[in-house]
Order: structure tokens, then C-alpha cells, then sequence
């Protein structure tokens, strides 16, 4: 959902008469950490593995502690950049994200309506009567007609929300800068 929320944020910003070439100007301390974290959980999904041998096999049997070390990378710019408060958002929807899985073994879980059947990658699994963090896990379905339904969380929502303002706020930075001729310290959209 996070790429309907960019793609979303980018149309309202075109709307609103923002620029899309301001996402370029924003300075925010760190932010290659959010690409190496989103990376290295990419990877980690696509090759830890149980079958295997080597790295497949030592990445499935330390998923739990690289999975958390995925979400520490991509807080520390968080941390950096409090005064962005788009990205406190995107920090507390990640930290609500962090809950359930930290304490479900590494894994986001998931209630999944009927007539839908598990096919989950490593990071997710079923949600069950002995689950963690019910309330904080993916519960909320979004289904048709939205023509690709996802089961979301709360923190999902919140970075979603961070996200677009974020975007938001780069893109009208111009017309803000010119009102009051400095950059703002706080955002505002």
C-alpha cells in the first residue's frame, strides 16, 4: 500500500501545483538507511530459506534477529530527523509494525478471511488464538472492490499517512519557502 500512497500523494501534489523535482531538496539525515533496510529485507524474504545449505540456511535460522535488525536500520533516520514529523509518523506506524513481530518470532501475523488460503513468506504467518499483539498484527482487510486486496495494520496506515505527507510536504515546499522565505522546521501542508 505504500506505493498507492506515493502515487496518490504525487497526483494530490500535481493537483495542488507542487513539484515533484522538490522531493530532491529535502534534506532528511540517514535517508539511505530506509533504502538499505527496505533492501536487506527484500533479501532476506527472497533468500532465507529452511531447505539449503550455506547462506539460505543460515539466514532462515537467524530470520527472527536479521528481521529486527531490518527495522532498527530503518528507525535510526527516523531518530535522526525528528523534526520532520511526517517521518515521526512513518517512525510510529514502523514501531507498532516492530511490536507483533518482535514478539511473534519474527513474523507479522495475519488474519486471513475466508475463502483465502495461507501462502505467506517467511516474515508472516497465520494468526492464532496464541498470537502476540493481536490488535497491532495485519486484522484489517481491504478487499474488493479495491482491485488488489491487501490485509494491513494499523502501522501500516500510519506509514502510509507519514509517507504522503512527507511527498506532500516536499512538493508544496516551494510555494511555503516563498511565504515565509526559510524552510519550514516543522511541516505543514
Amino acid at each position: 500500500m505504500i506505493i498507492e500512497s506515493v502515487v496518490l500523494s504525487i497526483l494530490i501534489g500535481w493537483i495542488r501545483k507542487g513539484k515533484l523535482r522538490h522531493l530532491g531538496t529535502i534534506e532528511i539525515k540517514g535517508i539511505y538507511l530506509f533504502f538499505i533496510g527496505g533492501l536487506l529485507q527484500i533479501m532476506l524474504f527472497a533468500i532465507a530459506k529452511e531447505q539449503g545449505s550455506g547462506i539460505e540456511l543460515i539466514l532462515y535460522e537467524q530470520f527472527y534477529i536479521l528481521h529486527l535488525l531490518t527495522y532498527v536500520i530503518i528507525m535510526v533516520p527516523i531518530i535522526l530527523n525528528l523534526k520532520w514529523r511526517s517521518l515521526n509518523l512513518m517512525g510510529l506506524g514502523s514501531l507498532l509494525n516492530f511490536i507483533p513481530i518482535a514478539a511473534n518470532q519474527g513474523k507479522m501475523p495475519v488474519a486471513l478471511p475466508a475463502p483465502y488460503t495461507p501462502n505467506f513468506d517467511l516474515g508472516h504467518v497465520l494468526l492464532e488464538p496464541g498470537t502476540r499483539f493481536k490488535m497491532l498484527s495485519d486484522v484489517i482487510f481491504i478487499g474488493p472492490p479495491y482491485p488488489m486486496p491487501k490485509i494491513m495494520s494499523i502501522g501500516d496506515f500510519f506509514i502510509m499517512a507519514g509517507v504522503f505527507w512527507l511527498i506532500q510536504t516536499a512538493m508544496m515546499l516551494e510555494k511555503s519557502s516563498q511565504k515565509s522565505n526559510t524552510l519550514p522546521d516543522s511541516e505543514s501542508i
